[in-house]
This record gives C-alpha cells, sequence and structure tokens, in this order.
C-alpha cells in the first residue's frame, strides 16, 4: 500500500473513532481560536480532546486508552498523576498556592536544579518562553551587546527574538552560511529582526566568524535539536562553539527545555561536559506538570539582577505549588530512573533499527534517556536544511495517526519525539508501540 492510500485510510478510521473530540473542538472552537489553547495543539486533521490520565495511559472523550509517549510535549516524564507528586500538590495547596513571596521550599528546589544542571545561580519564571527571553536580557546587559546569534529551525519560545529564522523558507532567506532573517508570522517587530544573525547547527567555522566582529551578545542553542525530530551535534561542535563564546566574550546559552531532565539525569551537560554554557534555561519536567522556566548560570552574570542592572519579573514566579511539584519530580527522576529509561530507550532502539533493515524503512532511530523516535529521513540531518530535504513530513504524519488508531499516543508531526515515562520499565511495557510499528511497516511493504 502506498503512502497516500494509507493516510487516507487511517483518517477516515481517525474520524470515525473520535467522533465527540471532534464535537467537543466545534464547541471549543466558539471561544477558542481553532478550541484549542495553544497553536500547537491544533494538529491535523483534528486534536484528540482528554479526560483524564494515570500513569503511562490517556484517555480521550470518546473511551479510547492510549499509551501515552506524547507526555505533554515531553513533560511528564514521571508518568501521569503519579502519587508523590499528587501528594505534594495536594498537600501544599492546603497551605496556600501562591503568596508572591519566597518560601522554604523554594531554596531547597533551587539547590536540586543548580546542582544538577551545574548553575550557580538561578531564577525562576512560568515557561520556557520566559527563561529564554529573561536569559538574552542578561546576556545582552552582561555583554553591552546587542545582537543575538540563533540557530535555524529552533524554537526557543514565542517572544519577537526568538520567532525570527525559527522555520524559514531558504528560497525567501537565501543560502548558507549567512542567511537572511526571516519573520516566523506577522506581527512581530521589523526593528528586532536587525538583532537577529541566523547560523546552521553544527557549523562552528562560520559562527568564528561572525563573533569575531564583537557585536553579538549571545549564542543560544539547543544542544541537541529536539524541535526538528533529533538532531545530535557532530563531534567538537558544541565544544568549538563554547571555545568560539568564549574567546570573544559572547554569552553561551543552552535552551534544555525539551533536553533538560530527559535526555539524562543531568540533562545535556551531562551528555557534553566539556562545552557547558554560561546559562541554561529549562522548562517542562523541571515543573512536574505544572507550568515553569527557570533560568541560571554563572554567578557574575545572574549577579546583575542582584545589582539592579537586569531585571525579572513575574507574578506567579516561584510559585508555591509548582515548587512543590517539581521538586517531588526531581526527586523521582533520580540517577536510577535515568539508568532504567536509558536500558529501555537502547532496547527500544534495537527492535526499531531491526525493523527498519527488515522492511528497508526510509527512517533512522535516535534518542537518549527518556527522549526516543523513528524519524522519517534516511539518516539523521545536520542541520535545518538537511531536515527540510530529507524528512518525508507525508509518512510522519501517517505514522502518528495509525499508532493513534491503534492506542499509541505520539507527538504529532515529524519535530517532535517520544517521551518515555517511570511507569516503563521493561520492553514488553511497549507492546502497543512495537506491535503497531510492526503492522505500519507490513502495511507500507
Amino acid at each position: 500500500m502506498d503512502i497516500d492510500q494509507l493516510l487516507e485510510r487511517e483518517i477516515k478510521v481517525f474520524k470515525g473513532r473520535t467522533t465527540a473530540s471532534l464535537s467537543e473542538l466545534r464547541r471549543l472552537a466558539v471561544r477558542l481560536p481553532l478550541g484549542v489553547a495553544s497553536a500547537y495543539q491544533a494538529q491535523p486533521p483534528y486534536p484528540l480532546v482528554f479526560e483524564y490520565a494515570a500513569g503511562q495511559w490517556a484517555y480521550d472523550i470518546d473511551g479510547h486508552r492510549y499509551l501515552d509517549l506524547h507526555a505533554g510535549f515531553g513533560a511528564n516524564v514521571f508518568g501521569h498523576a503519579h502519587p508523590k507528586i499528587v501528594e505534594a500538590i495536594c498537600f501544599q495547596s492546603k497551605r496556600g498556592s501562591h503568596y508572591a513571596h519566597p518560601t522554604r521550599s523554594l531554596g531547597y528546589y533551587s539547590e536540586l536544579l543548580c546542582e544538577r544542571f551545574s548553575m550557580d545561580q538561578m531564577r525562576m519564571c512560568n515557561s520556557g518562553s520566559e527563561a529564554t527571553m529573561e536569559a538574552l536580557r542578561l546576556a545582552r546587559v552582561s555583554t553591552g551587546r546587542s545582537k543575538i546569534v540563533r540557530i535555524e529551525g529552533g524554537y526557543h519560545g514565542h517572544h519577537d527574538l526568538v520567532l525570527m529564522s525559527m522555520k524559514p523558507d531558504p528560497k525567501v532567506v537565501g543560502p548558507l552560511p549567512r542567511p537572511l532573517v526571516q519573520p516566523s508570522c506577522e506581527g512581530l517587530s521589523e526593528a528586532i529582526a536587525q538583532e537577529v544573525i541566523p547560523l546552521s547547527f553544527n557549523d562552528s567555522k562560520i559562527l568564528e566568524e561572525v563573533l569575531s566582529s564583537q557585536e553579538v551578545a549571545a549564542v543560544i542553542l539547543e544542544p541537541i535539536m529536539c524541535n526538528l525530530g533529533f538532531i545530535e551535534p557532530l563531534p567538537g561542535y558544541l565544544e568549538a562553539v563554547r571555545a568560539a563564546c568564549s574567546r570573544h566574550g559572547t554569552v553561551l546559552i543552552w535552551d534544555q527545555v525539551k533536553t533538560g531532565a530527559t535526555v539524562a539525569w543531568g540533562g545535556a551537560g551531562e551528555l557534553y561536559p566539556d562545552a557547558l554554557p554560561d546559562l541554561h534555561c529549562l522548562g517542562k519536567t523541571v515543573g512536574g506538570g505544572l507550568p515553569v522556566g527557570v533560568y541560571g548560570g554563572r554567578q557574575d552574570i545572574m549577579n546583575l539582577i542582584s545589582q539592579g542592572r537586569a531585571d525579572g519579573y513575574g507574578t506567579f514566579n516561584g510559585n508555591a505549588l509548582t515548587v512543590a511539584a517539581g521538586t517531588a519530580a526531581m526527586e523521582l527522576l533520580d540517577q536510577q530512573a535515568y539508568r532504567t529509561l536509558q536500558n529501555l530507550n537502547h532496547q527500544l532502539q534495537d527492535q526499531l533499527r531491526e525493523l527498519i533493515k527488515a522492511h528497508s524503512l526510509p527512517a533512522y532511530v535516535a534518542g537518549s534517556g527518556a527522549k526516543v523516535g523513528l524519524f522519517w529521513a534516511p539518516k539523521m540531518p545536520e542541520d535545518y536544511r538537511q531536515y527540510l530535504e530529507m524528512v518525508d513530513h507525508k509518512a510522519a504524519m501517517a505514522c502518528w495517526i495509525y499508532l493513534a488508531n491503534r492506542a499509541v499516543l505520539g507527538a504529532p508531526g515529524s519535530d517532535e519525539q517520544w517521551t518515555l515515562c517511570l511507569p516503563l520499565s521493561r520492553i514488553e511495557d511497549l507492546y502497543p508501540l512495537t506491535e503497531g510499528l510492526v503492522d505500519l511497516a507490513e502495511d507500507l511493504d
């Protein structure tokens, strides 16, 4: 069966089994554009509407149970409604959820994160977007410069500065190594575009040339590009970026909203210890399932806040509920948990590679820790341009909806990964996924 026939069949099945979700979305759309609270939720043919979840399972309003490898875009490595996190939230809610004042629990939580992610100091906010916004401002204050380097194709939140060249059109921005800047949507300030320099992932030579101008305040990147499937850095690339930033007085920022507390116990810093950044940005998993953002790093840069030279505001920053949930999550996700997740990850990757070989699938497998996936390209791309050329978005869509029709929920599209969670400890726990992929491969033969 060719991919178009399979996709047509699976969309028909999807629509037939999710009529309650579609009806509810139409009701929601009266007050919510597209019926969703975030643009990322509006995935074709339409998003499922969920009722409840527990452990590795999520239940939609049509009554279907799914093995949840979406995990809230990777936030729920601990699983849904973990008893220890529920207990922590309930305990704190009875004592007050929000004070707009420091709490003792905030001190312990910050110690956990600073030790884990090699930060001298940190500040809390409420999302990964806020974290990157604040970190970039700190970098500008620290250096007295205004320009930033961002990597083409990466996503760092929804503020204007990082929405430049998020997913640019090569026909518009021109060839590498020095493409033009392209706003990712309407409504962005044209003036801000003058402050952004887009470069390619895995190209340290052009980065060195750009930084030598002494105009760049910060380089912001994902150490592993997790918004283009899963693109690992080439050997030596991150270390070269670190060295170039040090030579030219540029602040290096790692966006670890996705990689932090997922790819390893200590995030990407554990995997690439010789390339550590000046500032980390964290989110998702470190909030225990509640909204969170964290930015932190070098003492001298964070001291700019204490000196009154940089500000970080937010009424709900460090709110007691998020601190309680985040603390419980970090305690649950200890080093033994990551050894278990990594072992499961390796077993799954082995099975997927055998499947790819047996059926000659145009796909590759990659992942670390809780992050893993089968990505529809013949090999791992090295950057955004290769990603555009190599990835079969139609196959990725077909894979997502095929699995959804067979009780496996992944993050939709070709940009995301599966996320393993603590309740999954044996390869047998992933049977719905592996069996579904075998059936898909046979249907595509």
